[in-house]
């Protein structure tokens, strides 16, 4: 007789995702800021037509200076993610590296938010411990899939950087 597993696998993820979100510390991902080509001039002289701002070609663009870049600023958003200090607290992985250097963290997320983290220059883990300084962490390593289903969480190691 067959048993089917789908609807305790679904609950068991239900509660994983619950469980990160209410328990969880916050983490606050940076983005790196973005470089595009100015929409205004061609190699920051010469006037593109229908650009925002007209100017004199042979003439610095009022809009990127000069420069034909435009950076946007870094930005960041809040994730939860659960927050693991101690080596001994580490879930291990086939991948898992037994050589962890101090300062290193691994955290467990939700799978929704692992496109997030892939894109992130770093990140400020937060401790919720007051007058404790918030460490800035990079990623090492690769993100893995857990959890029952292996499609609901990611476990993602991260080096102390400042």
């Amino acid at each position: 007789m067959a048993f089917n597993f789908g609807p305790s696998i679904k609950t068991f993820n239900q509660i994983a995702s619950d469980f990160i979100a209410g328990m969880g510390k916050p983490c606050e991902l940076y983005y790196p800021p973005i470089e595009i080509s100015c929409p205004n001039c061609t190699n920051g002289y010469i006037y593109l037509q229908g650009g925002p701002v007209p100017f004199t070609n042979n003439s610095p663009c009022p809009y990127c200076g000069g420069t034909n870049k435009i950076v946007t600023p870094e930005t960041h958003e809040t994730i939860y993610m659960m927050v693991y200090y101690n080596p001994k607290d580490f879930i291990k992985y086939q991948e898992f590296d037994a050589g962890i250097a101090d300062g290193m963290v691994q955290t467990r997320g939700l799978i929704s938010d692992a496109s997030k983290v892939e894109r992130i220059s770093y990140a400020i883990i937060h401790n919720n411990v007051d007058g404790i300084n918030q460490m800035r962490y990079v990623r090492e390593g690769e993100m893995v899939p857990c959890g029952a289903s292996l499609s609901q969480e990611f476990l993602q190691m991260w080096k102390r950087t400042g």
